[in-house]
Formats: C-alpha cells, structure tokens, sequence
C-alpha cells in the first residue's frame, strides 16, 4: 500500500517535472555557487579552530587552577637541593660535548652517504 503511495507521487512528480519549461542558469551561476561553498567551508573551519582553541585554553585554565588549589591544600615543604659538586661538571661537559659532536659528524656523513650511493641502491 505504502510502495504504491510513493510510486504515484514519484509519478506525479515526474510529470510535473517535464511538464516544466527547460530554464537556462545565468551567467556565472556555477562560480557564484563555489564562491559561495568555499566562503561557508572557511567560516566553518574557523569557527572549529576558534572552538577548539577555546576548549583547551579552557581546560589548560582547570588543569592549572586545580594545581594551584591542590598544592595550597597539601602544603609541600619547601624544597632544599643538594649542593652540586662543581669539580666534575667540567669533566661531564667535556665529554657530553664530545659525544654531541660525534654524532653531529655520523648525521652529516649518513646524509653525505646516502646522496652518494642512496639512488644506487633504490
């Protein structure tokens, strides 16, 4: 019963449909209708970057507020830092900067090495 209500109203439908004069779209209908779409697609992809933003400046405001209260509440005592023994920080520096170093030279010689042979290989 169903299926035969739609079917005369599709029916319907197209008769009404060639019964109608063909029209002609104006001059510069389809780059108007673009325009239109692509302004409405920026709009909509401002307005989810502004919301975005918004939520997590909001719930970086929370995380840090309840920091503040949970910290006020606990009462840490202050903190007291060992003292550095500074007789070895030239000894640690020397060798940190040495092994920076050596791995600065084996990225370069990588990247030198595979614009050598890398285009062989693939």
């Amino acid at each position: 019963m169903e299926k035969e209500t739609n079917r005369a109203q599709e029916d319907r439908l197209k008769s009404l449909f060639r019964q109608m004069p063909p029209v002609s779209l104006p001059e510069g209908f389809r780059s108007q209708m673009m325009q239109r779409i692509e302004k409405e697609a920026i709009r909509k992809r401002k307005r989810q970057t502004w919301l975005e933003w918004s939520m997590l400046i909001l719930a970086s405001m929370v995380m840090i507020v309840a920091a503040v209260i949970g910290l006020k509440e606990l009462e840490i005592p202050a903190i007291r830092w060992p003292k550095i023994d500074t007789s070895l920080l030239f000894i640690y520096t020397y060798i940190g900067s040495i092994a920076l170093f050596l791995l600065w030279l084996d990225y370069r010689f990588r990247r030198w090495y595979d614009k050598k042979h890398g285009a062989k290989e693939k």
